[in-house]
């Protein structure tokens, strides 16, 4: 492919994005806020929206994976198609980032998962741990968010 060849596919594959993100972004978020359906199904079971967002855009990534690896025919819908929902889950996931970043939600944050759950249990939901800043013990303590710097002596 001849470096023309590819642009003229890449700027088609971005052009296409972009209507995907025009049409099912509205069709999804209605209430305004772009990120509005992994918030209602983040909260709904328990999780992160940014967890939500990587449980949709993983159904993608594994299609490619299958692709990759040669499975080229019964596919539900073109690989091109799931390429596009990936470059579009990739820029939610940028514009997730860019919101909780204005918010100082995730600067101060660590992810912590729990080793001894599968990631998709409703069971114990992920949670953000932030880090307190008061020292108790000679440690800095774990707590979850929101915590008001408060400790039990």
């Amino acid at each position: 492919m001849t470096f023309e060849e590819f642009d003229k596919s890449y700027d088609s594959l971005i052009e296409e994005t972009i209507k995907m993100r025009d049409t099912k972004g509205k069709e999804y978020a209605h209430e305004g806020d772009r990120f509005a359906n992994f918030k209602r199904h983040g909260e709904a079971i328990g999780l992160d929206p940014i967890m939500v967002l990587y449980v949709y855009a993983s159904k993608h990534w594994d299609a490619i994976t299958s692709y990759v690896k040669g499975n080229r025919t019964g596919l539900s819908e073109p690989i091109r198609g799931r390429i596009v929902d990936l470059i579009t889950y990739a820029g939610l996931l940028n514009g997730m980032i860019e919101e909780n970043t204005r918010t100082e939600f995730i600067s101060e944050a660590v992810t912590v998962v729990p080793k001894d759950i599968a990631p998709f249990s409703v069971r114990r939901p992920w949670v953000r741990i932030n880090q307190c800043k008061n020292v108790y013990a000679g440690k800095r303590c774990k707590l979850v968010k929101n915590h008001l710097g408060k400790h039990k002596r």
